[in-house]
């Protein structure tokens, strides 16, 4: 492949993904309570346990405790 023809898959693509991500916000909408929550919760979190990949705090609610981050928890008491 030539330089253009790549670039020119590269903006195919990126602008699939693109697409691909507006869809999923579209059909998958987030409460604006548990988006505040998540905020919170991740604001929280001791930077050295903050990843890209981390989802406790970013995408669901939960706790440390439960995934050997932290000394285990009561979850029944409130956040």
């Amino acid at each position: 492949m030539d330089t253009a023809t790549d670039k020119q898959e590269i903006r195919v693509r990126r602008r699939w993904w693109r697409t691909l991500r507006r869809w999923e916000r579209v059909t998958r909408p987030v409460d604006p309570e548990l988006a505040a929550a998540l905020a919170r919760r991740w604001a929280e979190l001791p930077e050295h346990v903050r990843t890209q990949a981390q989802l406790l705090g970013r995408n669901a609610l939960g706790c440390e405790g439960t995934h050997g981050v932290f000394p285990r928890c009561n979850l029944l008491l409130p956040l």
